[in-house]
């Protein structure tokens, strides 16, 4: 029917949809990038058991270890890898500021100095 066409047309695309015909990966756009990493994120804290520990950290560590293996365009990969350093990072730091900062006020500052690099790496990422 036609209803059935339009919900499968019109479906985002999934990491795994990311294959040419080739088996090659193709270049994910920026957005799903950005939201791939944030459904990691949330999932690793969600299942790893998230006791306080700086979550950018472990799921940095993640990546390095899944990138190996990982069928991503290079161009993708290395996207994801800079925006999860820099997370991991920028909490590494905000947690050394003072021990009386919470785990939820360094999640915040984190993404909120991530945000701010988003745009420029953007501009690198489409050209």
């Amino acid at each position: 029917t036609n209803r059935t066409r339009r919900s499968v047309s019109s479906r985002r695309a999934h990491p795994l949809d990311n294959l040419d015909d080739g088996g090659l990966a193709r270049k994910m756009p920026f957005k799903y990038v950005i939201e791939l990493v944030c459904d990691w994120l949330a999932a690793g804290k969600s299942y790893a058991g998230y006791n306080g520990e700086n979550i950018f950290s472990k799921e940095t560590e993640w990546w390095y270890e899944k990138r190996k293996t990982a069928k991503i365009h290079p161009e993708t990969s290395k996207l994801i890898t800079k925006i999860l350093w820099h997370m991991s990072q920028t909490a590494t730091y905000w947690e050394s500021t003072g021990s009386e900062i919470s785990v939820g006020r360094v999640e915040r500052k984190t993404l909120r100095t991530i945000k701010r690099f988003l745009k420029n790496w953007r501009k690198e990422y489409d050209n």
